[in-house]
């Protein structure tokens, strides 16, 4: 391609267009911070703000400083939920088991032939954990139901006909199809059979309870209540039962129940992470943050921040209105440091107040503005201004070019090969 000399006034032009933005406001150059550091916001409340007011007051404030700041907000570590102990993951049945388990029916059925009652129990109650401890299965449901018949025909020679009947409608559940032979069977024991079919066996019973209560129960992720309540599992096979309350840890049990099972499950619910370090945070040692260094290595670790803030809010000592105050932390560091604390306004104007007193005290400490942050990975070629210089600058050279000729000789040419 070939270009006029005049062009050289066009380029001095554009020349003049660009430095001026280049010295005035080097920012947009490309030249600025480099990328968002990740970082991890904690924000609490009181236990005595309402979760309302607390969500109304801590929500804005995360937004006002991903105005302010050159930060990359990273999740939380989440938590596992706190499990029972003593509980086994029920695996199925291997055959060894289920042979053990038919040998040990066999056993206590020949101990009751001997009248040897008591030897029969200890083996039918052994048989019953084994069968218990493994997943409920079409394999496990017949030597349960003979499990529970045996055990109904000792009741019944002992004499306690209720334990009886309710042995046998727990046997019936298991295996509604199995009929008694008469010539197997006394007919004592063919009328407590036939008493249990008017009394069918309740479904399993739980008795769930926490401290504190008022927790969500879930059973396989379906709600059920609120602790204390009675729920039904609603099924023989395993279930998961998790209770969950704001504060503190979900706590989970995995159990299996059958037909006619009672039992009452107790939790005492473990105050999640950020609820502990909000307590260490208020009292004497709020200005230090004294003892929350084991806790905040806790939290932060696995997270991949690079630095952590902590906005907590209370309620203001002997009047009305909330108080926030801002921690820090950078990695490896060990307890918090307070860097101010301000009086929230009410409304929304309040909630503001609180963000942007944050991200100032954050800056002061030393946080990364948000200058040059979106210019950082562009070049500086692909912005607007630099776009409108070159067509302001092209239309001016055009005009100079058709208006007033060039001071060179007409022969003088400039080659430019593309």
């Amino acid at each position: 391609m070939r270009y006029s000399s005049s062009i050289r006034s066009g380029v001095a032009l554009l020349l003049c267009a660009v430095l001026p933005w280049q010295w005035f406001f080097p920012g947009i150059s490309g030249a600025g911070g480099g990328p968002p550091e990740d970082v991890l916001l904690l924000k609490y409340a009181a236990p005595d703000i309402p979760e309302a007011a607390g969500r109304e007051i801590l929500a804005p404030i995360q937004g006002w400083m991903e105005k302010e700041l050159s930060v990359r907000f990273v999740s939380t570590p989440s938590e596992q939920p706190v499990s029972a102990e003593g509980r086994t993951p029920y695996p199925l049945p291997e055959d060894d088991t289920l042979r053990r388990i038919s040998e040990g029916i066999s056993d206590a059925a020949r101990r009751m032939e001997m009248v040897e009652y008591a030897e029969a129990l200890l083996l039918l109650d052994e048989a019953e954990r084994d069968a218990r401890a493994c997943r409920f299965t079409e394999a496990t449901r017949p030597l349960l139901a003979e499990i529970f018949l045996r055990k109904g025909i000792l009741d019944l020679w002992k004499g306690n006909l209720s334990g009886a009947e309710d042995h046998f409608s727990r046997s019936r559940a298991l295996r509604p199809g199995f009929t008694p032979d008469p010539a197997l069977f006394s007919p004592q024991f063919l009328t407590v059979w036939d008493a249990a079919r008017s009394r069918p066996a309740p479904e399993a019973e739980l008795l769930v309870q926490s401290l504190p209560p008022g927790a969500g129960i879930s059973v396989d992720g379906e709600r059920r209540g609120v602790t204390p309540a009675r729920i039904h599992p609603g099924k023989p096979g395993p279930v998961t039962l998790r209770l969950s309350l704001d504060g503190y840890r979900d706590a989970e049990i995995t159990g299996q129940w059958l037909p006619g099972d009672k039992e009452i499950l107790s939790f005492t619910l473990q105050g999640d992470r950020i609820a502990r370090l909000g307590t260490l945070l208020s009292g004497a040692s709020r200005e230090k943050g004294e003892g929350s260094g084991g806790l905040l290595r806790e939290i932060v670790n696995g997270s991949g921040a690079k630095r952590v803030a902590i906005v907590a809010i209370e309620k203001r000592a002997g009047g009305e209105g909330y108080v926030a105050r801002i921690y820090t932390a950078g990695p490896g560091s060990g307890d918090l440091a307070m860097l101010g604390e301000t009086e929230i306004p009410p409304g929304d104007a309040g909630a503001r107040a609180a963000g942007r007193f944050a991200a100032g005290k954050l800056l002061a400490a030393g946080w990364p503005k948000t200058e040059g942050r979106e210019a950082a990975g562009r070049p500086w070629y692909n912005s607007w201004w630099f776009w409108a210089a070159v067509i302001a600058t092209a239309g001016i050279a055009a005009v100079a070019a058709g208006g007033g000729g060039s001071s060179s000789p007409s022969g003088s040419t400039v080659a430019v090969n593309f």
